[in-house]
């Protein structure tokens, strides 16, 4: 009886894959990939052959043919050839290309499938930016917004694992991770597309952390060490994992200074904005103080365990500061305005 259900269910899945009356889904694993470029230096050479090939994702309906659409910009994309084979010889000439596969069968044709990119020059392209590689990343500095571009960058030599199709035009930067350990890594676009962060503990290093909504928090951070930020930017919509060229702001930003002051209850501080002393009252012991600056380097430390205590601050250049105390089991952050 179990070898008849197991049979039975088999059949149902094969002929439900058969006969399921939709629209195949797009193709997978298309080539060449976004980042691609090919160089023709041969003298009297105007056009060439480059090969297109892609693979059926089998999850979907089988499709019966393949329809190849190909152009010199996204919004120009004609049909080439419809073909049942898995590739497609395109005869092009100098310059930037798109194309996409639209899988076709009786039922339909495929919905929004990714547009892909790739260049063919005469000359080799021009050298990348300068800081295009890790080794030559960029320091930015804790609490500062940069103006970032991406133009002109080529492929990278890190493959990120948050995108999907690791060709990107990719640019580093680096920050020293403060003492608070936690920081928050913000991009937003100005004229390009998403913005993508990787992050590693060090050049060529493990891969902390890799989000593709712009932003990035991280926590136990070894104070003092150097992190590398790797970002790219890439389209959305059908043009999805084609990366793109453009300006962005890129901030990196102490975590503790980002956040709603974490009230402990029965702890008062005052005054703020303050000149110099900074007085503390609590209802049970004050175990440690620390006072944090935009950097994240802790300025001040005591251990004062009394009731109430106070903190010289004459001595502390103006700007914000977080003061971060322990009461017990119970720790704040507060954030105070040096005058």
């Amino acid at each position: 009886m179990k070898k008849i259900t197991l049979f039975v269910l088999f059949v149902f899945l094969i002929t439900s894959k058969i006969f399921s009356q939709e629209p195949p889904v797009c193709v997978d694993y298309l080539l060449p990939n976004d980042g691609y470029f090919f160089i023709y230096p041969y003298p009297g050479v105007t056009q060439v052959n480059i090969s297109l090939s892609w693979e059926e994702d089998f999850e979907g309906t089988p499709a019966t043919q393949y329809n190849v659409y190909g152009g010199d910009s996204i919004d120009n994309l004609e049909l080439l050839n419809s073909t049942t084979d898995l590739s497609y010889d395109w005869t092009v000439g100098f310059g930037e290309y798109f194309w996409k596969i639209v899988p076709e069968n009786s039922y339909g044709v495929s919905d929004s499938c990714w547009i892909r990119r790739f260049k063919v020059y005469r000359n080799p392209p021009p050298l990348g930016l300068p800081n295009e590689f890790c080794y030559e990343a960029t320091k930015i500095e804790l609490g500062d917004e940069i103006l970032c571009d991406n133009t002109s960058a080529n492929s990278p030599t890190q493959n990120p694992n948050c995108d999907f199709d690791g060709s990107v035009s990719d640019i580093w930067y680096y920050f020293i991770a403060p003492d608070t350990e936690e920081v928050i890594i913000e991009g937003n676009s100005i004229s390009s597309g998403d913005v993508y962060i990787a992050v590693y503990d060090e050049c060529e290093g493990n891969i902390l952390a890799c989000d593709t909504d712009g932003s990035v928090t991280l926590s136990n951070l070894n104070v003092g060490q150097e992190y590398y930020i790797q970002v790219w930017t890439n389209e959305s919509g059908v043009t999805r994992g084609m990366s793109s060229e453009g300006t962005f702001n890129l901030s990196v930003v102490d975590r503790a200074l980002s956040i709603e002051d974490n009230i402990i209850e029965g702890f008062s501080i005052y005054p703020n904005p303050v000149n110099d002393v900074l007085r503390f009252a609590a209802q049970d012991n004050i175990d440690e103080i620390s006072v944090y600056n935009l950097l994240g380097q802790e300025v001040l430390r005591t251990q004062p365990k009394v009731l109430n205590t106070q903190v010289d601050m004459a001595k502390l250049p103006t700007g914000m500061y977080v003061i971060k105390v322990k009461v017990g089991q119970q720790l704040g952050s507060y954030r105070v305005v040096k005058e």
